[in-house]
């Protein structure tokens, strides 16, 4: 008997990598010492519509000359991790002399792509060995199978030659299993948007998304459903609608019409049945109030001084905040502050959200466009608690001019603010941000401690000597507003002389023995009197004032000693022009 000359493999190495390129696949190799080589190969193609398989097993010449190549595919599929897999498409094919090739078995496979699904491609890699036997006792080709390989199809006469031995014999297919590869493909697309709560309306801001694990670097929809289509917010592009593709992208949000209700906004990115939704605001910035203070003047002392309540016997100043809005969104109050010539005021003020939501977008910036060139610079506010325990802030910013060189009234003076929120590489795009209106009463100099800087007296002093600064200018002016016997403070309270004729008040505020005539509304000549001056000097005018004093003859003779009652009478005429 002779023996085939089939080299059976005594020993098989195997060797599994994993290449990480445009797509997945993984690689086994088999080697022999007598340099023999049979490479293993499956590859999932990514495609955005269908999942493209590759399974093959090649072998180099020397290996041919014994055995042909061959492979077996297999396709499976769950719709999540934990489920069990289904089998949803499978193939084979031969290479060598059963094949289109001689050194190359492989076949291609294609399933549809449900999103989202785990996806295993399983390819088993053969060879296939031929084993010829020949009796020459009687003549005929039989088989030698010394190692007990099991056949998978019974021998047949063919055509195919082996040496030494020639002519036609009888082949047996033996398939040997080297070893199988495997690819793991998961379609389940990472969508995440990172949480924010809200937008500012007619502000922007980015939105972080991340798109990832989708098939073939495929494109995600991001997008404002119905809920936010409405006009509220839209994309930079002005679309509700926008294709991101697979990694990491920065979206523009922009607000558009402030929100109905807190969290009634949604963006969305969706790919295939995956979708991640994120809920926010569009607020509006409403401002809520404003608070002035000042700084140092030339000889240190600081130029605003708080103004005093009329009605206070306590003399209760108008303390900060200045400006504030109520509920219905009017102004609550509007207090009056006090300021020197030629100094700079300094102002606070506190932005709330409406809809009451959280803000979270970067800081914005303001600016305030107060009368003539009162005006504030644009400027960086904080985001930190406040009166609506949710506030953007700005804390004491200087005016950029200082006040006329002069007396000033300024009723009021008005501010009208404005709001930018921009991401950092966009330009400002500025807003309405509401508009505050005070009282702000200038004096000629460092208004005298010596006096009580009461509402009226500023009103009657700064009102009268407008635009003044030479010392007996001021003082004709403030006299011309009291000669008229028709004097009202600014909250249209008339004060009276003598509208009581018993009453005892004589002088212009309250004491410790009661109010004065601007608390009351009612006074004696002396309180009048004494008025005027304060009025005077609360500029700093320190220019002489002359008093007439008229004294009373009775009899002829003028009485002037303290034991005698003194006074006179006026006309009742005249006297009603104090009313």
């Amino acid at each position: 008997m002779k023996k085939s000359i089939v080299q059976k493999t005594q020993r098989v190495i195997f060797c599994l990598a994993v290449l990480l390129t445009a797509f997945t696949f993984v690689v086994l190799t088999a080697t022999k010492a007598q340099a023999q080589q049979v490479i293993g190969v499956s590859i999932v193609y990514p495609h955005p519509v269908t999942v493209d398989t590759y399974s093959a097993t090649q072998i180099d010449y020397t290996t041919y000359y014994y055995y042909d190549p061959y492979v077996e595919g297999y396709l499976f599929k769950r719709p999540q991790p934990l489920l069990p897999w289904q089998q949803i498409n499978s193939g084979y094919a031969y290479g060598g002399k059963g094949g289109s090739s001689p050194l190359l078995a492989g076949g291609t496979m294609q399933s549809p792509l449900t999103v989202p699904s785990e996806y295993q491609l399983e390819s088993d890699h053969y060879l296939i060995a031929y084993y010829s036997y020949y009796n020459e006792t009687l003549g005929l080709s039989s088989y030698w199978n010394p190692s007990g390989f099991g056949f998978m199809s019974s021998g047949n006469p063919n055509g195919f030659q082996f040496l030494p031995n020639y002519g036609p014999t009888y082949v047996e297919e033996d398939f040997i299993k080297l070893g199988t590869t495997v690819v793991y493909y998961p379609v389940i697309p990472n969508l995440t948007i990172t949480p924010f709560s809200s937008v500012m309306e007619g502000g922007s801001r980015e939105v972080e998304v991340k798109m990832e694990n989708l098939p073939f670097n495929d494109y995600a929809q991001v997008s404002l459903p119905s809920t936010a289509s409405n006009g509220h917010a839209t994309f930079d592009s002005g679309s509700y609608s926008l294709v991101v593709g697979n990694g990491t992208t920065k979206v523009i949000l922009k607000g558009i019409v402030k929100s109905d209700s807190v969290d009634d906004q949604k963006i969305r990115i969706a790919y295939g049945g995956v979708q991640t939704d994120e809920l926010f605001s569009v607020v509006k910035l409403g401002l809520k109030n404003v608070s002035f203070s000042g700084t140092p003047n030339s000889q240190g002392a600081n130029n605003y001084r708080p103004v005093i309540k009329d009605t206070s016997t306590t003399h209760e100043s108008y303390d900060a905040p200045h400006w504030v809005v109520s509920s219905n969104g009017s102004p609550e109050q509007k207090n009056p502050v006090s300021y020197v010539r030629n100094g700079k005021m300094k102002v606070s003020a506190e932005w709330s959200p409406s809809p009451d939501t959280n803000i979270d977008f970067p800081a914005p910036k303001v600016k305030g466009d107060g009368n003539g060139n009162l005006d504030f610079s644009d400027t960086s506010t904080t985001i930190g608690s406040g009166a609506s325990g949710n506030s953007v802030k700005i804390n004491e910013v200087e005016a950029a001019n200082p006040f006329a060189d002069t007396i000033d009234y300024l009723d009021p003076l008005k501010i009208d603010w404005q709001i930018s929120s921009q991401p950092p590489s966009y330009s400002d795009t500025w807003n309405n941000a509401g508009s505050s209106q005070n009282p702000v009463y200038v004096m000629l100099n460092y208004m005298s401690r010596t006096y009580i800087a009461k509402d009226a007296v500023l009103y009657l002093s700064c009102k009268n000597a407008k635009g003044l600064t030479d010392p007996n200018a001021i003082i004709a002016a403030i006299w011309n507003g009291f000669k008229n016997r028709e004097v009202v403070t600014r909250e249209n309270r008339q004060l009276h002389y003598y509208q009581d004729y018993l009453t005892n008040i004589t002088f212009p505020y309250a004491t410790r023995s009661g109010p004065g005539l601007i608390e009351a509304g009612d006074g004696q000549c002396g309180s009048w009197a004494n008025l005027l001056g304060i009025t005077i000097r609360m500029q700093g005018v320190s220019t002489p004032i002359s008093y007439v004093t008229a004294k009373v003859k009775q009899g002829g003779l003028w009485i002037a000693s303290t034991n005698n009652p003194t006074g006179f009478l006026v006309k009742s005429g005249f006297r009603s022009k104090f009313k």
